[in-house]
């Protein structure tokens, strides 16, 4: 198991603020989340940008090592 964070400015911050505008349209748009909880999200997301001690814990990721049988 792969687990990652990140602090506001390191490279890492800047995959969830590609990902989650995108990802928030769909919720709404599939009807999973209202608009209102969308932004609400997404504003204290950005909000914790500017907080110094901002922390983004990364979706934990499985790594598969697999070998070719010889």
């Amino acid at each position: 198991m792969v687990t990652r964070s990140a602090n506001p400015g390191d490279p890492l911050w800047s995959w969830p603020n590609s990902f989650f505008p995108e990802f928030l349209r769909q919720l709404v748009g599939d009807s999973y989340l209202s608009p209102e909880a969308a932004d609400a999200f997404l504003q204290c997301f950005l909000d914790s940008e500017s907080h110094p001690d901002g922390t983004f814990l990364a979706p934990p990721m499985l790594s598969v090592v697999a070998r070719k049988p010889a």
